[in-house]
């Protein structure tokens, strides 16, 4: 596994926290809770989260992921790279017109 953390773009930092960069071999991850939305992309892989009932559910390429409230358990694709673009607690309205009620422990 290997990350990378970057900061914004200057005329961004008022809206992202920070953008990263993940390699992951597989095959389980653990997302911890985070009250911060993101914008994840997997570029390569993918993942699958286990649902509270041990049900799997298939993240699409793209996603809105957070707030979360408890931390996700997923299965990942070996070689999976994946990009995440975090927001700064209470950007996520400003920045894309989203509630983060809306997108509340959802992938």
């Amino acid at each position: 596994m290997q990350i990378q953390v970057f900061p914004p773009h200057p005329k961004l930092a008022k809206l992202i926290m920070h953008i990263s960069v993940l390699e992951l071999d597989g095959p389980e991850s653990y997302l911890p809770a985070s009250l911060n939305p993101s914008i994840m992309l997997f570029i390569r892989g993918g993942v699958r989260v286990i649902q509270a009932d041990g049900s799997l559910l298939d993240c699409p390429r793209f996603i809105l992921r957070g707030p979360f409230t408890l931390p996700a358990h997923s299965l990942v694709a070996p070689g999976s790279l994946i990009v995440s673009v975090g927001f700064r607690p209470g950007m996520l309205h400003q920045a894309l017109g989203i509630l983060p009620a809306d997108v509340l422990d959802s992938f």
